[in-house]
């Protein structure tokens, strides 16, 4: 952890411990993710607190899709939420972002689908958590899901809290023979990108701004250490 952003939680108000626990707790699985909190989560898997559209093993059916719950320190509070619905003040959901990086160096990117925002973009994967669902987990469901890549034990390359959700970037290790197969209607056109295609697509103004802090990714790669951000400050820059 950068030493600015500890020192920040150290001075935090309410006291370090708490937040020390959750994040601990929250990363350290990312070496074979467990969940942050047990006990926040055992009504959930009772069935208690659970909407319709949340099944008993915390998964989501047709119906609709449900997030579990954060406070603004990371901590689950025990309740889920239906994701076409606007978040309370205070509340927060986990995203994810998943990279598959080959042995060769190269990235994949795909482009985003004609029907989407940012139709034709090029983007990494990602979504959010359902609820029940740890971010590693997330990743690599959404990684499968979007490009047909079946990837595990990824590098967590970024934690951020931002305005209503904290994003958990990782990094996937892909071989050679890797071959992607898009999700029909959500991404086209896969391409296993070079660090200078990569570098004028950004250049060119043709890269998502989720997907436009690569080089940083793979500064905390190259470091085995993960990049915090704005875990106190709200909005990520």
């Amino acid at each position: 952890m950068r030493s600015g952003v500890k020192s920040d939680i150290m001075k935090s108000r309410d006291g370090p411990a708490d937040w020390t626990v959750s994040l601990f707790l929250f990363l350290s699985p990312c070496r074979g993710m467990t969940r942050p909190s047990e006990s926040g989560r055992s009504a959930a898997r009772r069935g208690e607190d659970r909407p319709p559209g949340v099944n008993s093993s915390g998964g989501n059916t047709a119906m609709e899709e449900y997030w579990d719950l954060y406070d603004g320190r990371l901590r689950p509070t025990g309740r889920t939420h239906p994701r076409r619905r606007a978040l309370a003040y205070g509340d927060y959901h986990l995203v994810v972002f998943a990279w598959a990086l080959r042995e060769d160096g190269r990235v994949l990117m795909t482009r985003r689908a004609p029907q989407k925002s940012y139709s034709g973009f090029y983007e990494c994967t990602g979504g959010c958590a359902f609820a029940g669902e740890t971010p590693v987990l997330a990743a690599a469901r959404e990684l499968r899901e979007e490009t047909g890549l079946e990837l595990e034990n990824p590098f967590l390359a970024r934690v951020c809290r931002r305005v209503d959700d904290f994003a958990f970037t990782y990094i996937f290790r892909a071989p050679l023979s890797a071959q992607p197969r898009p999700q029909s209607g959500e991404t086209v056109a896969p391409e296993w990108l070079t660090p200078d295609r990569y570098a004028a697509l950004l250049a060119e103004g043709r890269v998502v701004p989720s997907a436009s802090n690569l080089p940083a990714l793979l500064d905390a790669l190259n470091a085995g250490r993960p990049l915090y951000e704005n875990l106190l400050a709200g909005t990520c820059l």
